[in-house]
């Protein structure tokens, strides 16, 4: 049997935010997944009986609200161990399904993040950045009149992305961090910019 890739920290992260964005609105119950989405009293299952959930056959968790609740299937869904926790998460959700009914209008998603809670991939962008902060004088650089090529060159300087001699070395990639042009200190961008007498001179 051919096993999925990993995914990465980048696509969890993603994938999480999405998940913290959306609210779901049952409706019919085909496009909402019953164990994994934020569905049951704006948490997921997963998340609320996790116990639970870790005893779900894997090709079960992605079933649908309306496919889990037809004949109450989901029950069907746990094969694991029948531990104790397992036992009171389980009581304590089905308390919480029997009172979950079902209409004839399809599923609505509503965006937590913009006015009118439509979607957008501004907003969504915009999210993966809460609670961050940009590098002093980040803002400056775009609005300065320099060539993008050199804006963009100082942006990858804020952020320590530009490949020195020091990087490379820390990287095991070769034997010396010594600067090329003087000789007399490690190859940063500090002091390439600020510290080397030959880019001084320059």
């Amino acid at each position: 049997m051919k096993r999925r890739p990993a995914l990465a920290s980048k696509e969890w992260a993603v994938i999480a935010v999405f998940q913290a964005a959306t609210v779901f609105m049952l409706g019919n119950g085909e496009s909402t997944f019953f164990w994994t989405d934020r569905w049951l009293d704006g948490h997921s299952i997963e998340d609320g009986a996790p116990a639970v959930f870790a005893a779900v056959k894997a090709r079960k968790q992605r079933a649908t609200v309306a496919e889990a609740l037809h004949n109450n299937a989901w029950i069907r869904h746990i094969t694991g161990l029948l531990t104790m926790q397992v036992l009171l998460q389980f009581d304590r959700l089905y308390d919480l399904l029997e009172g979950v009914q079902l209409l004839a209008q399809p599923d609505t998603f509503a965006w937590r993040f913009t006015v009118d809670h439509c979607y957008s991939a501004a907003s969504a962008y915009g999210a993966m950045f809460i609670g961050s902060s940009l590098p002093l004088g980040a803002k400056h650089i775009w609005k300065t009149s320099a060539p993008l090529k050199v804006k963009f060159f100082f942006w990858l300087v804020m952020h320590g992305r530009c490949w020195t001699a020091d990087r490379w070395f820390r990287h095991g990639l070769q034997d010396s961090n010594a600067c090329i042009f003087c000789d007399q200190d490690a190859e940063t961008m500090n002091h390439i910019l600020l510290g080397c007498p030959f880019s001084r001179e320059v």
